[in-house]
């Protein structure tokens, strides 16, 4: 018994000082904004892609700059881009999951991993993505997910 209790509290220990433990956390979308949603016309392809893909998630690290994000508290993500992902959400019929990492670097791995689907934060190092990554028609083509290559 006190074999088990001394092995649950190292492994707790280790879990909670790892790096992944703290890295990342889910933030929720919040919006202040109330437009109302916009007609977006897409092709029929288009329609069965976001279908297929009712998710987005999001990316971003630390530190945010105001009025891109506000730091209201830290459970939400608030501010320009939080307008526009609802908009964009509402729009669409998507459903949009923030992620907020520590630093680029993760967020980068996130986005390297396919933790995530793309980064909302401008990239300070743009030499640091693969070839691709900043090309928007190799993101976004319908009909395939999303591949860096």
């Amino acid at each position: 018994m006190a074999v088990r209790l001394i092995l649950s509290v190292v492994v707790g220990l280790a879990l909670s000082l790892s790096p992944a433990a703290y890295a990342m956390k889910q933030l929720e979308l919040k919006s202040h904004s109330h437009i109302a949603a916009i007609d977006i016309p897409l092709s029929g392809k288009e329609k069965a892609w976001l279908a297929a893909q009712p998710t987005l998630t999001v990316g971003t690290w630390l530190p945010e700059r105001t009025p891109i994000v506000y730091d209201g508290d830290e459970k939400s993500y608030q501010g320009i881009n939080a307008d526009y992902l609802a908009l964009m959400a509402h729009s669409l019929g998507l459903k949009v999951i923030i992620r907020q990492y520590d630093t680029e670097q993760q967020a980068l791995t996130a986005l390297a991993d396919r933790q995530v689907d793309t980064l909302l934060t401008q990239v300070a190092h743009r030499d640091a993505l693969a070839p691709g990554w900043i090309n928007p028609r190799r993101c976004l083509k319908p009909g395939r997910r999303w591949s860096p290559r």
